[in-house]
């Protein structure tokens, strides 16, 4: 997608960069229960994700209240997807993420803010590939940076 504004800028918080798949499946799948099944692809992540659609109406309010590193109305919508759609995100993301290719070679001015603090992505992903046409801002935190600062 080409845009022609010619100040245009992009801005990268957090951003899922990977130079080894493998390296990031097993990373992601040290990172809870959850991930793991969705990262091997297991059945329990489906049946999870399952009960978790049969709990639609009720879990968002009891999850505003009872996850506190995140906003409210993020911890509400958290159940509001289906394994198919978070399985093939997470497919997308790992095998077919064009995010390595742009900071190597950005189409336009772009800023990546990073985490220093970050276990789902972090700095030395990004730091790892030639990122010399980007800004690099790295800030203190969690992969919740934009979420909490």
């Amino acid at each position: 997608m080409h845009d022609a504004r010619p100040n245009a800028r992009l801005v990268l918080v957090s951003p899922p960069v990977f130079r080894d798949t493998t390296r990031a499946r097993e990373r992601l799948a040290r990172r809870d229960w959850l991930t793991r099944q969705a990262v091997e692809d297991s059945p329990v992540a489906g049946l999870t994700c399952a009960l978790m659609c049969l709990l639609r109406r009720p879990l968002p309010p009891v999850l505003a209240r009872a996850v506190r590193r995140v906003p409210p109305d993020v911890a509400r919508d958290c159940v509001q997807h289906s394994w198919p759609a978070y399985r093939d995100a997470l497919d997308a993301l790992l095998e077919h993420n064009p995010l390595p290719a742009w900071i190597s070679a950005p189409g336009r001015p772009t800023t990546v803010v990073l985490s220093d603090e970050d276990r789902g992505a972090p700095a030395c992903d990004v730091l790892d590939f030639p990122h010399d046409a980007v800004d690099v801002v790295q800030l203190h935190g969690d992969h919740l940076i934009a979420a909490t600062t």
